[in-house]
C-alpha cells in the first residue's frame, strides 16, 4: 500500500476508507454516524484520516487532501484552524453559536477520489440560563498607575460554568467599588467607564455605568476604565443585571500613584496674606504626572523664593511623603512673594500663586485683608486630610450658610448657618476624618446668591 495520498492508481483507490475522529470518538466511514453535544459556542474538532483496508494511516501532504462540505447546521467550519497533524491526518472545527438545538450534517470527501467519503453529525445544545457573570481585568494593566485605562472583560455563564453565547441583555450596572451615582459626565469626574454599543457608537459614563445598550456579543462585554486619581485600597469591578444576578472582579490595587521624582506637577499652598517676620504655614505636594499624590514613597525636594535671603525655609533638602506642611518667615514686604520647590538641580518640581507679605498678618491665623464683596474663599491646605480652613466674607451683615456636599448633590456637612458680620472674613474648621476620599464642594449662601469652591480630600 502507498504511503502517501496519491490517488492516482485505479489499484490504490480500491484499497483506500476515509476514518473519522470527532474529538475523542472515533468511526470508519460509511458504518456509524457520531452525535455529540457540545455546548453552543463550543468548537469540535474533526480529526479525518485516510486508511487502506486493513486499517493502517495514510499520511496526507496538505490539508486540501480532505475535503469538508457542511451540508446543514447554522454554525461555521472554520477554516482558519483546519491544518495537518503530525501523523497525517487533517482537522478543521466546526462552531456554532445557536441558540436553540443546532444539528449539523458534515461531508467529508477524499479530494482525489469522492468516492471515499463519509458523513458526521453533530448536535450542538445551547447554554443555561444565566446564572453569574466573570468579571476580569487585563493582567497586563494590573500596574496602571490614575490617569490611565484599564479593559476588563464581563462574560454571562450558566449553571454549569459554561459562557452563554445567546445572552445579549440590556440594562445592567456596572460600578467600581460599588459606587453608582448619576450617569453623566462631568469635569469633575473622578472616572468613568466607556464601551462600544451594538451600533458602533462610543459611550462614556461617569462613576456607576448603566448599561442601556447591550455591550454583550455571544455572550462577552468588553469595557475600559478610566481614572484620574490614584486609589489607596483595591479596587473591584462589579455588574448586576437586572435580575440582581452579580459578578465581581478580585481586588487588586488597579491605579496606583506613580513617581512624583523630577515631575513638574507638584503644588505649594498658603494663604494669599502673610506676615513679615512671623512664621507662616505652607503645604507642599508632591504628585506624578497625573496630579496624583504619592504617599508611600520619600520624594526630596529644595525650597526657596524669588525673594532671595529675605525668606526663611528652613534646612535643605526637604523630605516628603504625600503633602506636608512647614513653616516660612518673610522679612521684606512684597505684592509678588512666590515659594519653589525644586529637585536641588535646574527642574522646577512647583511653585506657589503670588502672595501679599505685609506687617499686621499673624500668618494662618487671621486674614485682615477685608472683603469688599460676597466672598468665598479657596480652603487651604487642598488637597487636606482630614481637616482643611474655609474663609468666606459678606459685603454686610445678614445671615449665610455654609455647607459641604459630595459630587453627586448629597449634603454631608453644615458648617455655618446665622448671623454673620460684614468687614471681615469669617473662618471656619471642616473635619471630613468620616468621609472617603474623594471631590467635595463648599457652598456659601448669602442674600439669594451662591458661591462653589471644588477641595480635595486625599486619606
Amino acid at each position: 500500500y502507498p504511503t502517501t495520498s496519491n490517488f492516482a492508481s485505479a489499484t490504490i483507490k480500491a484499497s483506500l476508507n476515509l476514518k473519522i475522529k470527532l474529538d475523542t470518538v472515533s468511526m470508519i466511514a460509511n458504518k456509524v454516524s457520531i452525535l455529540a453535544a457540545p455546548p453552543s459556542g463550543s468548537g469540535v474538532t474533526i480529526t479525518s484520516r485516510l486508511t487502506d483496508i486493513g486499517g493502517n494511516n495514510i499520511a496526507v501532504s496538505d490539508t486540501g487532501s480532505i475535503r469538508y462540505v457542511l451540508v446543514k447546521g447554522r454554525g461555521t467550519l472554520d477554516a482558519t484552524t483546519r491544518k495537518t497533524t503530525t501523523d497525517g491526518a487533517v482537522q478543521i472545527v466546526y462552531t456554532t453559536y445557536a441558540t436553540a438545538v443546532d444539528t449539523a450534517t458534515i461531508t467529508t470527501t477524499a479530494r482525489n477520489n469522492p468516492a471515499i467519503t463519509t458523513t458526521v453529525t453533530i448536535i450542538s445544545v445551547p447554554s443555561g440560563p444565566i446564572n453569574y457573570f466573570t468579571v476580569t481585568i487585563n493582567t497586563a494593566d494590573a500596574s496602571k498607575i490614575a490617569g490611565d485605562s484599564v479593559n476588563i472583560t464581563i462574560t454571562a455563564m450558566d449553571l454549569l460554568n459554561r459562557r452563554i453565547y445567546a445572552y445579549n441583555a440590556a440594562g445592567q450596572t456596572v460600578t467600581l467599588n460599588n459606587t453608582t451615582v448619576s450617569p453623566v459626565v462631568t469635569k469633575d469626574t473622578t472616572y468613568y467607564f466607556s464601551y462600544t454599543d451594538k451600533n458602533g457608537k462610543y459611550v462614556k459614563r461617569s462613576n456607576g455605568i448603566a448599561l442601556t445598550d447591550s455591550i454583550f456579543v455571544q455572550g462577552l462585554a468588553s469595557i475600559t476604565l478610566h481614572k484620574f486619581t490614584a486609589e489607596a485600597t483595591s479596587n473591584t469591578v462589579t455588574i448586576t443585571d437586572t435580575n440582581a444576578i452579580t459578578g465581581t472582579s478580585a481586588n487588586g490595587s488597579i491605579f496606583k500613584p506613580g513617581s512624583c521624582a523630577g515631575q513638574t506637577t507638584w503644588s505649594v499652598t498658603l494663604k494669599d496674606t502673610v506676615g513679615l517676620n512671623t512664621p507662616f504655614n505652607y503645604t507642599i505636594t508632591p504628585r506624578d504626572k497625573y496630579y496624583n499624590i504619592n504617599s508611600t514613597v520619600l520624594n526630596f525636594g529644595y525650597v526657596s523664593s524669588n525673594q532671595g535671603t529675605n525668606f526663611d525655609a528652613g534646612s535643605n533638602p526637604m523630605i516628603f511623603t504625600g503633602p506636608v506642611t512647614y513653616n516660612a518667615s518673610q522679612s521684606v514686604a512684597t505684592n509678588n512673594l512666590i515659594i519653589y520647590v525644586s529637585d536641588g538641580t535646574s527642574t522646577l518640581l512647583g511653585q506657589s500663586k503670588a502672595i501679599v507679605a505685609k506687617a499686621g498678618v499673624t500668618g494662618v491665623e487671621q486674614n485682615n485683608s477685608l472683603p469688599t464683596a460676597y466672598s468665598l474663599l479657596q480652603n487651604y491646605p487642598n488637597p487636606f486630610n482630614p481637616s482643611t480652613t474655609i474663609e468666606f466674607g459678606l459685603p454686610k451683615d445678614g445671615r449665610a450658610t455654609l455647607k459641604i456636599f459630595n459630587t453627586v448633590g448629597q449634603e454631608v456637612a453644615t458648617l455655618f448657618n446665622g448671623e454673620a458680620a460684614a468687614g471681615k472674613y469669617n473662618q471656619v474648621q471642616f473635619n471630613a476624618s468620616n468621609l472617603a476620599s474623594g471631590i467635595y464642594f463648599s457652598r456659601l449662601e448669602f442674600n439669594g446668591k451662591m458661591q462653589m469652591k471644588k477641595m480635595l480630600l486625599l486619606k
